[in-house]
């Protein structure tokens, strides 16, 4: 009866670090698809490189109910005074609009 009991933990302690892997995995997958979609963006509108001010980054699970899309906001400055919006969500094409310099600033805390 005791060795019951030892399977049962085991199995579960096993199962909880298979879903834990697959969800490093899946993040990891995300944020592999985030880079090349950022670069890709900053390529089509002739950037060479950004420097990202501000970023808010959700990479995205799986759940029961399907799963919960990655979200990416972020506010770039192109030197010396270009600033856009990146926003990127899963299953979308990303957006990027130039926004003034008062309202990026207004965004990034101090």
């Amino acid at each position: 009866m005791d060795w019951l009991l030892w399977l049962v933990v085991i199995f579960g302690c096993l199962l909880a670090l298979g879903l834990l892997l697959e969800h490093r995995k899946y993040q990891q997958r995300n944020r592999q698809q985030i880079d090349q979609t950022y670069v890709a963006s900053l390529e089509a509108h002739c950037i060479g490189s950004a420097d990202i001010c501000k970023e808010s980054l959700a990479l995205g699970r799986r759940t029961k109910a399907g799963k919960k899309p990655f979200e990416v906001h972020r506010i770039l400055h192109v030197a010396p005074d270009r600033w856009y919006l990146y926003i990127h969500v899963e299953d979308a094409e990303p957006l990027m609009t130039a926004i003034s310099e008062h309202r990026a600033k207004t965004a990034i805390p101090h």
